[in-house]
């Protein structure tokens, strides 16, 4: 959603069309007061707090470069609060707890990824009208087994709520395979869409 502090309807691309827009929590499910909000907002994940425990208590741990200040993790696997990384190559990875929709937003990422894995329909859809409808069933999903229970400072819009991956993904798992379309017989005085669809596509062939 970005980490403005403002309605997310300003900022791009939350204002996109097509955009799953994630808000950020702290760790006691209140809405970060960086984070952006408002009615674009789709779900809420885990982003992190400095403002109210700081860190590490309220962060995400996360990969970052050497030589990025912050709470960081050292070799030893101790913490260095507000150190930076030493840096002994390029490039040279490190870790340490971060804040942030840029932490929330993989959340959801992952969650999506993990309802596609389960879901041969949204992993493969059978034609582009499918693939496109596919978005709209994910956002759905997502949405659909969110909850808004135990969520504070959402006055100004957290969408349906923190993220349940456990639901989404059991969600994805039970949308019926949707295959190719079968070759039909000549004549054909009716085709059965079943209860999964309301119109299909058909290439007739002489």
């Amino acid at each position: 959603a970005g980490n403005s502090g403002i309605d997310a309807s300003s900022m791009t691309p939350a204002n996109l069309q097509g955009v799953i827009v994630v808000g950020a929590l702290g760790a006691a499910k209140e809405l970060a007061p960086y984070s952006d909000y408002g009615a674009l907002v789709s779900v809420v994940a885990p982003g992190g707090n400095f403002s109210r425990r700081g860190a590490p208590a309220d962060g995400v741990l996360s990969v970052q470069g050497c030589g990025v200040s912050g709470t960081d993790l050292g070799s030893n696997n101790t913490l260095e609060g507000g150190s930076a990384l030493p840096c002994s190559g390029a490039n040279q990875p490190g870790s340490g707890y971060l804040q942030g929709t840029s932490m929330s937003s993989p959340h959801v990422a992952g969650v999506v990824a993990l309802m596609m894995s389960r879901s041969a329909a949204l992993l493969n859809p059978p034609s582009p009208l499918e693939a496109d409808r596919n978005w709209a069933r994910v956002l759905s999903y997502l949405r659909d087994t969110s909850s808004l229970s135990g969520v504070t400072n959402c006055e100004r819009g957290c969408g349906a709520g923190l993220v349940d991956a456990s639901a989404a993904v059991t969600r994805a798992a039970a949308l019926p395979a949707i295959g190719a379309l079968t070759v039909l017989a000549d004549p054909v005085a009716g085709v059965n869409l079943g209860t999964q669809k309301s119109s299909a596509q058909f290439t007739l062939k002489n």
